[in-house]
């Protein structure tokens, strides 16, 4: 059951974070947007107990629910294009600003878009669905283990170990916090426009609220 847990540590602190960084890095677009904002959120998720793994559950579920909607909403553009000859007619021109809203939001017609640009767009969402799939299902397992052994685990732990788990609970956040930071830094500059503002902005805003000593983490994990 160790293997257990950590294999939901992994997934849930590395894995689903790395992914929802990468679907920020490879697209500028409204849904990479919420995945950005959403991934902020994560330093605050308590850690792997049983008391707290329902807040686990909550910020995958949401994660898995939103993911799953941006994989069916790019299903159904792709299907209304197609519905409506010739494939694509429905945003109008090139360039119309129908097809440059859409855009912005994260949705494009793929007739005259390479594969890779296909796999820029589309494969985040369903990379992001499966792992969150996959960690709901480990988060789970994990709590039903640790409701099962959690009075053993409280008698048996010692007052040494809590103080190690808080020390590399408040170092693991701190180090998320700090490439989110980075990331919101890189989406603001790399590539000017109206959704990038949004990741300039929450950049300069956590930086300020830093430079002004705010603590950026909840109380028991502040930098």
């Amino acid at each position: 059951m160790v293997l257990l847990l950590s294999a939901t540590w992994f997934f849930f602190w590395f894995l689903l974070p790395a992914t929802l960084f990468t679907s920020v890095i490879f697209r500028f677009n409204g849904l990479s947007a919420f995945y950005c904002l959403y991934l902020i959120t994560l330093p605050y998720s308590p850690r792997l107990r049983g008391l707290y793994m329902r807040s686990w559950r909550r910020y995958c579920f949401v994660t898995l629910v939103f993911s799953g909607m941006f994989v069916l909403a790019h299903a159904a553009f792709q299907v209304a294009l197609a519905v409506k000859k010739p494939y694509g007619s429905l945003l109008g021109p090139p360039c119309s600003f129908a097809e440059r809203t859409a855009r912005y939001v994260g949705f494009q017609r793929l007739d005259s878009t390479s594969v890779a640009n296909i796999c820029r767009l589309i494969v985040p969402d369903v990379t992001t669905f499966i792992v969150s799939v996959i960690t709901m299902i480990l988060i789970n397992k994990s709590e039903a283990y640790l409701h099962e052994h959690e009075d053993q685990q409280t008698n048996a732990q010692t007052t040494q170990q809590l103080k190690s788990e808080v020390s590399r609970e408040k170092a693991m956040n701190g180090f998320v916090l700090f490439l989110t930071v980075i990331l919101l830094a890189v989406a603001g500059i790399a590539y000017p426009s109206v959704v990038s503002s949004i990741y300039l902005l929450s950049f300069i805003t956590l930086s300020m609220m830093w430079a002004f000593h705010k603590p950026l983490l909840t109380p028991a994990v502040a930098l």
